[in-house]
């Protein structure tokens, strides 16, 4: 629809901001339209590479922006999870125990264009828990991300921020802390196009996905 090629950084689960923008910063070019929308958690936390991220490093043969000794350890913990993992899946079908049938994120949950449907039928949860966010930003996580709206500016590519939903019967609990994430982000990206307040992406109970919600 769009009629231009497009690349989501976003198709796992816990990759982080920091994997994500070191992969694009080398390759951004004039013309590129970049649609950034970080989990609030992973502002108000410092840019460290998660175990997910880890495994992606270890697994590719080039990984701009992360030292020598960071693929080092991605390796050697990798290289530990997968003896783990192992481990547990054999002892498990020595022992008889069988997968459990109620994970809705096994490869069974997604259908042939990848959407997870396992979910569709189900009854909705009863009681929902939230948890408030914090309103201490990590400062590095912060800058990482000035530093790539910069460089975007300088190559000629447009930034675009859009917020993540967040859970509209819980957000007067969070309004604070995400207000003063919101203040953050416009000072240390004053190039990017913010494509609206936090505000505009409430999600309605009805859609909530999961018990508990880190929004």
């Amino acid at each position: 629809r769009l009629r231009r090629p497009v690349v989501n950084m976003g198709l796992h689960a816990e990759i982080g901001l920091r994997f994500m923008l070191a992969q694009v910063r080398p390759v951004l070019a004039r013309g590129d339209v970049i649609v950034l929308s970080p989990e609030y958690q992973l502002l108000i936390r410092k840019p460290a590479l998660s175990s997910t991220a880890c495994r992606a490093v270890s697994y590719l043969p080039q990984t701009p922006g992360i030292t020598g000794l960071e693929r080092a350890r991605c390796e050697l913990t990798t290289s530990v999870e997968r003896v783990q993992s192992r481990f547990m899946f054999n002892a498990k079908r020595g022992l008889g125990i069988p997968r459990s049938s109620d994970d809705i994120f096994t490869g069974s949950a997604f259908n042939e264009y990848g959407d997870l449907q396992s979910h569709l039928g189900r009854p909705s949860v009863p009681r929902i828990t939230f948890v408030p966010l914090v309103s201490t930003l990590s400062e590095d996580t912060l800058q990482s991300i000035a530093d790539f709206g910069a460089e975007a500016e300088r190559r000629g590519a447009c930034l675009y921020l859009a917020y993540p939903a967040f859970a509209d019967f819980a957000y007067a609990q969070s309004s604070d802390a995400v207000a003063e994430i919101d203040a953050a982000l416009r000072r240390r990206l004053p190039h990017a196009t913010f494509l609206g307040p936090p505000g505009a992406f409430l999600l309605p109970r009805g859609l909530a996905l999961g018990v508990i919600l880190y929004a």
